[in-house]
């Protein structure tokens, strides 16, 4: 009796510590997923750094004015600085406002003290062209105080062109600051693109004259007064005129309408208004190409109507000459002089040669900022991973297994980076819930010498059930010899089927942090970085095959 009941002690107390499906378990299969990746990764310059070459200056570039933007706020200019520069949230910022093309010209910062630094070169400055680059091209901009300005300056590699055209608009002391005006009525057109180029020529030409020394020895020392009335006074002073001409405006510029032609309208102005007659502003007009024998008409409107922007009205000689003795008919000579002397910004025989830049399409360029080397993708993966550990249960439904994994996965790609290894080491639990177990019975019989009791054992032949779990895994990425290591939580879900002691396991494995890894790529002729997607998207699917000790 005694013996019978300890042998019934010892079976409960094994049924209490120990379940049928415990035990320490090794397995391991093959697995497979995908890895998302993204290059940008581009040829460096042939130029060196500091100097702007024109692939990298055309990158982004696009025309100054177009039929959607010519009004716009952003396309407005100084004439005292046609070359716009300025640190933006794209990068360097440059507006070109001249019909010439320069060549190997210097950009210079000047700081809010007032230092002067030159920063980098350009090869080519296109005409009438915006764009912006990558400011560390230009390393000297990295420590670039706030507010500070541009200037482009000729070098001594520049071409005689460039040097002249410079030298003459660094001479512009008349700051007007120019915008170009949307259609209020009918007596006026928004200007087209051309129309705008034309319109700065002739400011930067007017800027330029008043500016002169010429003009300024011209009114001062004029042989007759000044004066805006049909009295003839008060006499306005010389000074006077000078300074009102040479002061700073505003104004927004326009073209007419034929409707304005047909009552005989050929310029309009006021204060911060001019507008135009499209054929005096015409770049062909002998008026413009022969100083010396062309037309004077289309000086005469600009000059008049200029005046009407400083409030000067019809009575007096600030706006129509009267027998020769007028500031319009003053100006006009001057304005001759110095054409015919090359002495102008702006020289029309020149530009009409000026090549137009070549840019890329507003789809090539969106598509280039999208997909920066063109290389975005998913590809497959493939390796092996191996897990041991300890299963418990607590009934013949529900248990946890404690395990330890390691992974290598690989995986072939197009693009600078051909091939993409990881390794992966981690520690996980899964929750098993079993759907379905199986037993063979069998009876064990106990003897003694006055009596024999049977005791029934169980012997675990299969179970189906699901699994549930999270794991901690710290991978290591390898990529043309570049490493990064990141951790990450996966989680794990998947079927275990266990017949006696081999079990079979299917899986999938989802990494719950979203984790873009950057590898940094600076060879001899390419720079760039590569972006592994380490997320949801960077999944395992895993079949394993195990044993249950």
């Amino acid at each position: 009796m005694r013996k019978w009941m300890f042998l019934s002690l010892m079976i409960g107390w094994h049924e209490c510590i120990a379940h049928p499906k415990d035990g320490i378990f090794v397995e391991g299969g093959l697995m497979t997923g995908m890895l998302a990746s993204a290059e940008d990764i581009s040829q460096k310059p042939s130029c060196s750094l500091s100097i702007l070459c024109p692939q990298e200056f055309m990158k982004n570039a696009q025309p100054l004015f177009t039929t959607a933007d010519v009004t716009s706020p952003l396309v407005r200019f100084k004439t005292t600085a046609p070359i716009k520069i300025a640190l933006g949230g794209k990068g360097l910022e440059i507006q070109n406002f001249l019909p010439y093309t320069l060549g190997n010209v210097d950009i210079y910062m000047t700081t809010p003290q007032g230092t002067q630094v030159k920063v980098g070169s350009v090869q080519s400055l296109p005409k009438f062209t915006q764009t912006y680059v990558n400011p560390d091209l230009l390393p000297a901009l990295a420590n670039a105080p706030a507010n500070s300005s541009f200037t482009i300056q000729p070098s001594a590699q520049s071409d005689p062109t460039t040097t002249r055209v410079l030298d003459a608009l660094s001479q512009i002391s008349v700051d007007l600051d120019l915008s170009f005006l949307k259609a209020p009525d009918d007596k006026w057109l928004t200007p087209t693109p051309k129309q705008a180029e034309e319109l700065t020529d002739a400011m930067l030409n007017l800027t330029s004259l008043l500016s002169s020394q010429q003009f300024a020895d011209a009114v001062l020392n004029a042989p007759f007064k000044f004066y805006d009335t049909a009295s003839g006074e008060p006499v306005i002073s010389p000074q006077e005129v000078l300074d009102v001409y040479r002061s700073k405006a505003s104004i927004a510029l326009g073209i007419l309408s034929p409707k304005a032609g047909e009552s005989s309208i050929e310029g309009l102005g006021g204060p911060g208004l001019l507008g135009l007659q499209p054929y005096l502003i015409n770049p062909k007009s002998s008026a413009w190409t022969n100083y010396q024998t062309g037309s004077e008409w289309p000086m005469e409107v600009i000059l008049h109507e200029f005046g009407h922007t400083k409030n000067y009205g019809h009575d007096g000689n600030m706006t129509y000459g009267k027998n020769g003795t007028g500031l319009v008919e003053l100006g006009i000579k001057v304005w001759k002089q110095l054409g015919e002397a090359n002495k102008l910004p702006i020289n029309y025989d020149q530009i009409v040669h000026v090549p137009s830049p070549i840019y890329q399409s507003s789809f090539m360029r969106a598509l280039s900022n999208a997909m920066p080397s063109g290389k975005t993708s998913s590809d497959a993966m493939v390796g092996f991973n191996v897990k041991s550990g300890y299963q418990q249960y607590f009934n013949d439904f529900v248990g946890l297994s404690y395990y330890g994994v390691l992974k290598y996965n690989f995986s072939k790609r197009l693009g600078y980076i051909k091939t993409i290894s990881q390794v992966g080491l981690g520690v996980g639990t899964d929750l098993l819930i079993d759907f379905k177990t199986t037993y063979k019975t069998r009876n064990a019989a106990g003897s003694g010498k006055k009596q024999r009791a049977n005791a029934t054992r169980k012997t675990l032949v299969s179970t189906f059930g699901s699994f549930v779990g999270i794991r901690a895994l710290w991978d290591s990425y390898v990529l043309n010899s570049i490493y990064k290591s990141a951790g990450n939580i996966n989680a794990v879900v998947g079927f275990n089927y266990r017949f006696k002691h081999s079990k079979y396991s299917l899986g999938v494995s989802i990494p719950l942090i979203q984790n873009p890894l950057q590898f940094k790529i600076d060879t001899k002729d390419l720079s760039g970085n590569v972006v592994l997607y380490d997320g949801a998207s960077h999944f395992n699917v895993f079949f394993n095959y195990g044993w249950v000790f």
